[in-house]
């Protein structure tokens, strides 16, 4: 019958055959790897949108200090892209703010391997060394940060407070002092220069 007719001209068997003696076998082929790249592009293109999302909703809830739920929108980002820098530094900064030290150095070492620029990761984890007596350490990665950005207010209080636990209090305060022409109201290192002026009976 003509709608069975119809059917068998438009079955992928009957198409294919039309588009091979059209296109000949590398027309055909060529259609086939722009289709085909077509699907990879959409499917990445949804990837991201979807990564994107997860990172905005992590952040919303950062904001309003839901712990719990941002931690679990960062973790879906890692999970499409385990290595995205920002999501790790999140979850560091959440390890933090719950007191996990060990797992907040960890997660901040995952960012620098991720983004070996990323100069605030090593100062946070170059303020967890010195809490912890790495003073080698801390002073490692205070240097680290001071070699990539040699301004950076953090890496010069760090380096400052670096040099206070190793009771070399006159440089520090020259650190600390620079650090505060840079940004006078930073509040770590004002709080950081009080200390060492009040240890030096200033």
């Amino acid at each position: 019958c003509a709608t069975e007719g119809i059917r068998y001209m438009f079955s992928p068997y009957v198409l294919g055959r039309i588009s091979f003696v059209v296109l000949g076998r590398a027309g055909v082929l060529s259609v086939i790897a722009v289709l085909g790249a077509t699907l990879m592009l959409a499917a990445c293109d949804g990837t991201e949108g979807r990564k994107v999302e997860f990172m905005e909703r992590g952040n919303q809830f950062y904001a309003q200090e839901n712990y719990e739920k941002a931690r679990l929108e960062f973790r879906n980002v890692l999970q499409i892209e385990p290595k995205n820098p920002a999501a790790l530094y999140k979850l560091a900064q959440l390890d933090e703010i719950t007191q996990n030290w060990g797992a907040a150095f960890a997660n901040y070492q995952r960012v620098i391997d991720a983004d070996e620029t990323n100069v605030m990761a090593r100062v946070r984890m170059g303020r967890l060394a010195l809490l912890s007596d790495q003073v080698d350490k801390a002073l490692e990665l205070a240097e680290e940060s001071l070699a990539k950005e040699p301004d950076n207010v953090d890496a010069l209080t760090l380096k400052a407070a670096v040099l206070a636990k190793q009771q070399k209090h006159a440089e520090a305060m020259v650190l600390a002092r620079q650090a505060l022409e840079k940004n006078p109201g930073h509040i770590e290192t004002t709080i950081l220069l009080a200390g060492l002026e009040q240890s030096q009976g200033r």
